[in-house]
Parts: structure tokens; sequence; C-alpha cells
């Protein structure tokens, strides 16, 4: 608010929770790009979604578009930090 000429972020980052897994998602102005990950393994997937086409997000375009995960990936490691990702606990 003070500095209104200032440059915003391109994209905006969250985290959701499922079961054991953490889904860490980067929304651009068109995409929705999201990893699920749990503690020391592999990437359980990824999700994509286009919402110029599909604002609802019913249709995961993910094996659809390899070259664009390609993208989001690298841009999602590349601004994202380790202390961004926040262990969220599950249980009551």
């Amino acid at each position: 608010m003070d500095a209104p000429e200032r440059a915003w972020k391109s994209a905006a980052f969250s985290q959701y929770p499922r079961g054991e897994a953490m889904g860490y998602s980067m929304r651009t102005p068109r995409y929705r790009y999201t990893e699920w990950l749990e503690p020391g393994k592999e990437p359980l997937g990824v999700e994509l979604y286009d919402h110029v086409v599909d604002p609802g997000e019913t249709a995961n375009l993910a094996a659809r578009y390899p070259e664009i995960i390609r993208k989001m990936e690298t841009w999602f490691q590349e601004t994202r930090t380790e202390s961004a990702l926040y262990p969220i606990s599950t249980s009551g």
C-alpha cells in the first residue's frame, strides 16, 4: 500500500494437507500447478489446471501437457524456498 508501483509476485502459493501428504500449489494468472509430497519420499503426483478453459478445475491436464508441467515445476522450484514449506498437523 505504501509503494503501489512495487512489482507483485507473479504467482500465489498455498499448501493443503491430505492424509500423510501435503499439496503445494502455485497459482498463476492462467494455471494452478500442485505437487503432492510426503516427507522423505518421491513426489506422489502433480496436478495442472488451466483456468482459461476450465475455471472450475474439473480436468487435471498434467498427463496431457508434459512441457507445461516441466516449465511449472522449474518455476515452482525456483520461486519457493524450503522455509516456505511448513508442516501442518492434521491431528486435532
